[in-house]
């Protein structure tokens, strides 16, 4: 529901206008956000924040997996 509109009459200076459902005037399109369901990724936290970050840690998991390799190669001899 939007009060007032009759009385600006025709030559309002602002546009009214429905979408999906939300009454919306030309400047707030926010409300038609909240029609949509919500993202299936959105909720999903990435593992690190940057692209060097993500190198750090895939160089460090590498290098525990190659210690770990080392160490029972190691303990066969």
């Amino acid at each position: 529901m939007v009060w007032n509109v009759e009385q600006s009459g025709a030559l309002r200076s602002f546009r009214i206008m429905q979408k999906r459902g939300v009454v919306v005037d030309q400047d707030d399109f926010l409300p038609v956000r909240n029609t949509y369901p919500e993202h299936h990724s959105s909720s999903i936290v990435p593992n690190a924040r940057t692209m060097g970050e993500l190198r750090e840690k895939r160089q460090n998991s590498n290098r525990m997996k190659i210690d770990t390799m080392n160490s029972t190669f190691d303990k066969k001899r």
